[in-house]
């Protein structure tokens, strides 16, 4: 059940996040026109609202979903693409990848960790630390798949932890581990937040391209 928990959190809720904020803007936009700010206004906030209420349907659907990008690209693009679509809807922060150790064989549970935490990662950055820069690094050293996400918000609260930070972070502690990698979420010494994960790479798994 906690599988399941985690993937319907992290497939849909990004975009229902992002549905929301677009009503948001839709709504602040109608009540500054000439048109009938009243009744457009109570849409918006109508439509908001069943968005809400999905939200939370969302945490308790069963089902098993996979990234379909995940499926079809392999890990590298895949997070091409996903960076790409928040570039697309929050075009004053700006994503830098660095994605050598995303290419290649890539067992593919450790490319499904792996794209889960920079999903998971990304939307936090861009909703709650205030950033207009986050950094995301993949590489490969020593049988491992290490992953760095910084941004230059405003960092975290001094009791915030992987495991304390709501559905999607705990979320991703509990996958790393699972493989037996370890995850660690931070203030970096620059300034904003750092994430960190490592994941043991097996030989001969399933091989993503």
């Amino acid at each position: 059940r906690k599988d399941i928990a985690r993937d319907l959190h992290d497939e849909i809720g990004p975009f229902l996040f992002a549905v929301r904020a677009g009503v948001g803007a839709l709504a602040r936009r109608v009540t500054a026109s000439g048109a009938d700010p009243t009744r457009l206004a109570e849409d918006c906030a109508r439509i908001d609202a069943q968005i809400a209420a999905l939200q939370q349907v969302n945490r308790r659907i069963l089902g098993r979903l996979r990234p379909a990008a995940l499926e079809e690209m392999g890990l590298a693009d895949a997070l091409e693409a996903l960076a790409q679509g928040w570039r697309e809807t929050n075009p004053k922060v700006a994503i830098a990848l660095s994605l050598d150790g995303a290419s290649g064989d890539i067992e593919e549970a450790t490319a499904l960790t792996a794209y889960r935490i920079v999903q998971e990662a990304l939307a936090n950055a861009l909703r709650h630390s205030g950033a207009n820069l986050v950094e995301v690094a993949v590489k490969r050293s020593k049988g491992a798949l290490h992953i760095v996400v910084r941004d230059n918000g405003a960092g975290l609260q001094a009791t915030r932890s992987a495991s304390s930070s709501g559905l999607g972070l705990r979320g991703m502690s509990e996958r790393v581990g699972a493989l037996g990698g370890a995850l660690t979420l931070a203030n970096d010494a620059k300034g904003g937040a750092r994430l960190t994960a490592s994941l043991p790479m097996r030989e001969g798994g399933a091989a993503r391209h």
